[in-house]
């Protein structure tokens, strides 16, 4: 025999207030023990009421599975339920529930009246200390309670009113569903930003191995820069322009031939003498070779 007598495994309960849902109960899963007092404990809305209902039988679960003594009771039906809670459980209302008009002896009787073994109603208020000679449609002690709780139920009627017209406005409606929008953008972001850190971490080594090879080609360069005989190189080019100022010094003196040629102004006009002198003869010798030259087979010829 199994020593839990109730079970509730990953039970969920849900509510539509127009086009919102509300969760009462989410994913809960107990048990309670044959015999065991047992205490639900919790702030106002956290599904305490509803939790004890679907144990009583009152209401249906959305999601999960509720099993009483073995019986699995989440799957009965309408009638099935009716015959649990007239046979098999027994349940205090938070507010009583009884009918106003009626002595607490005439309530209990009713509800003596539906059971197949009841025990004896006058037996039993006075075991819990209400006694069983009421009359005059007064309830005694249960009695007093009723005017309290009918001050309190429209307040609380107006409490719930409110609370439905609250579920059932249209801009929290909206209001949720942008919330829902933005968590959706939020998680499509998030995606996007693990793929770029993803697409970041495998470009990264490339990187800096890329860098790398540039800092090694800076270092190689910048030995050869400093292996460089810079004094070295820098005396060879003013050898060289010590070199051409030698040769422009020669050429700007009379000292030399070109000194001379390019100074001495007579040289030049000599020189330009000589060359017309010569031009004119070869332009008479190609007029008049005879003048020049002349042969015959014969010998001499005179003239």
């Amino acid at each position: 025999m199994d020593e839990n007598f109730i079970h509730f495994e990953n039970v969920r309960k849900d509510y539509k207030a127009g086009e919102v849902t509300v969760t009462a109960l989410h994913d809960v899963s107990f048990s309670i023990g044959r015999a065991e007092i047992c205490v639900i404990v919790g702030e106002s809305g956290a599904g305490k009421t509803t939790l004890l209902n679907i144990l009583g039988g009152m209401d249906s679960l959305s999601e999960g599975r509720v099993t009483v003594d073995g019986v699995d009771i989440s799957a009965f039906d309408k009638k099935q339920l009716t015959a649990y809670r007239r046979t098999d459980v027994g349940f205090v209302f938070q507010f009583y529930n009884l009918i106003p008009n009626l002595t607490a002896l005439e309530n209990v009787e009713i509800a003596a009246q539906l059971s197949k073994d009841s025990l004896d109603p006058a037996t039993v208020l006075e075991q819990v200390g209400i006694p069983g000679a009421v009359n005059g449609g007064m309830m005694d002690k249960a009695a007093n309670l009723v005017p309290v709780v009918e001050k309190m139920l429209p307040k609380l009627d107006s409490i719930l009113t409110s609370v439905n017209a609250l579920l059932a406005d249209p801009a929290l409606a909206a209001s949720l569903h942008n919330v829902e929008t933005i968590t959706s953008n939020l998680t499509v972001s998030t995606r996007e930003l693990n793929t770029l850190m993803a697409g970041l971490n495998k470009q990264v080594p490339g990187m800096i191995g890329k860098a790398n090879g540039v800092l090694d080609n800076t270092n190689r360069l910048t030995a050869n820069l400093a292996s460089l005989d810079v004094q070295g190189t820098l005396n060879k080019v003013n050898q060289t322009l010590e070199s051409a100022h030698q040769f422009t010094e020669k050429l700007n003196s009379n000292q030399g031939s070109l000194g001379l040629l390019m100074n001495d102004t007579k040289l030049y006009d000599n020189l330009t003498s000589t060359m017309s002198h010569a031009d004119s003869l070869v332009i008479d010798l190609k007029a008049h070779p005879k003048r020049y030259v002349h042969f015959s087979v014969f010998g001499r010829k005179d003239k």
